[in-house]
């Protein structure tokens, strides 16, 4: 992790403690510009850090994860005197003054394990002014600093907002607040029970035929996008986006309620830390509780996890109270190795299939293969395993559960060909 050296979503220049700076009118850009630019008296004692989350490689992060993220880390740095400016690329640029470095880089680190899996992390050989994080002293640094600030406004100028397309090519509106209340009354009153998808995880051991532990219960943003809002990209806006999936846990959840067989088959549901501690699952505990234990699976996204660890705790106890079990979803193959599964009160921890696994050096593999072994047997599972060296490449480093599309296709092959077609769609 870097080093120190010796929550509104569309702020400029978001002030963290007032009365330190006026931020001029415009874009964050060129408002980061002008303070960089003031004279030396104006930044004595100061110092800042640059945070690039914008190198972040974006098969590994959601835009929403990456909001999370930033709205931890507004919170981490709140009481200190400083200005945190969030920049159009994601960067984030924090000035202080009067807090000591080493604090500041408590708030740092935290931020940098929420991707740690991201290879870009691991860049100590790269220049100062290039690394993930780099840091300055205004007083000595300044001239250093300006001329960074300089690339990032030049950098942000002039790039045109790329539109995701819809049916038949044609280019999605982004979502903006003003479309918030419609797609929350349409999402809250849809039937999404024809949406709502199940993918096995299984167990593969030897040459044996794939076994189902359990199914993960969800629904494709694609598909939803498809029924609700057509002309309208859900995920164009982060912000909206963590809200909406509110209201799709919600849905979620009323539709599992419905389900008439609730003494089969394991289910798991990916969930907020928010809903778990909310009405509706306080309600289908109430109801379904007791044929529930032992089969019901949450999963929830690491960096929820991390943005508020006090309240996943809450949340986890909670959980494990009631006899559920916890998985932390999202965890990439660099990150993986540094997880305590017992320290977090795990059950399982999924980790992305990511093809440069199977390239690993003999190190690398060798402390892959210890860290599942130290999960324990049957507690990690190997996800989004969408190519065929996938399994193969879990099952050398001492995996033995899997889900994804190869796993969903060796199930259905595995069975007799009468019982294929209703395999074709599981659930």
């Amino acid at each position: 992790m870097p080093a120190a050296p010796a929550s509104a979503p569309s702020e400029i220049g978001r002030r963290v403690q007032p009365g330190e700076v006026s931020v001029p009118a415009g874009g964050t850009e060129k408002a980061l510009l002008a303070f960089a630019e003031r004279p030396a008296k104006h930044i004595e004692g100061r110092a800042a850090v640059h945070v690039r989350l914008s190198r972040l490689k974006a098969k590994h992060h959601r835009a929403d994860h990456i909001r999370i993220a930033i709205n931890a880390f507004r919170q981490d740095v709140q009481g200190f005197d400083g200005v945190l400016f969030e920049l159009g690329s994601l960067d984030l640029v924090f000035i202080w003054r009067g807090t000591p470095a080493d604090t500041v880089g408590e708030a740092v680190e935290k931020l940098c394990r929420m991707f740690a899996d991201d290879p870009i992390g691991l860049d100590d050989d790269l220049d100062p002014s290039d690394r993930f994080v780099s840091w300055y002293r205004l007083d000595t640094d300044h001239r250093r600093f300006l001329s960074a600030v300089v690339r990032l406004v030049e950098a942000g100028e002039g790039k045109p907002r790329t539109l995701s397309l819809g049916a038949g090519g044609i280019p999605k509106r982004p979502l903006d607040p003003a479309d918030l209340d419609g797609v929350v009354k349409s999402l809250g009153n849809a039937d999404i029970s024809n949406l709502v998808r199940n993918q096995p995880i299984c167990a593969l051991v030897g040459d044996r035929a794939p076994e189902p532990i359990y199914y993960e219960r969800y629904v494709a943003i694609a598909d939803l996008e498809a029924m609700l809002t057509p002309h309208l990209s859900l995920a164009s806006d982060p912000w909206l986006f963590q809200y909406l999936t509110r209201t799709l846990d919600s849905r979620m959840i009323a539709n599992f309620r419905r389900e008439r067989d609730m003494t089969g088959r394991g289910i798991a549901l990916n969930l907020n830390v928010s809903t778990v501690l909310g009405d509706d699952f306080s309600r289908l505990d109430a109801d379904h509780g007791l044929s529930l234990r032992g089969r019901l699976v949450v999963e929830i996204h690491k960096i929820d996890m991390f943005s508020d660890i006090a309240a996943y705790q809450f949340a986890r106890a909670r959980l494990a109270e009631r006899g559920y079990r916890v998985c932390m979803d999202g965890l990439g193959h660099v990150a993986f190795p540094l997880m305590d599964r017992t320290k977090l009160g795990l059950d399982l921890i999924k980790v992305i299939w990511d093809p440069a696994i199977a390239t690993l050096s003999e190190d690398r593999q060798a402390e892959f293969r210890d860290a599942v072994k130290a999960a324990g047997p049957g507690r990690v599972i190997l996800t989004r395993c969408g190519d065929a060296q996938a399994v193969p490449t879990g099952k050398a480093l001492g995996i033995s559960l899997f889900q994804g599309r190869c796993v969903d296709r060796l199930l259905r092959e595995s069975r007799p060909a009468g019982e294929r077609l209703g395999s074709l769609r599981v659930g």
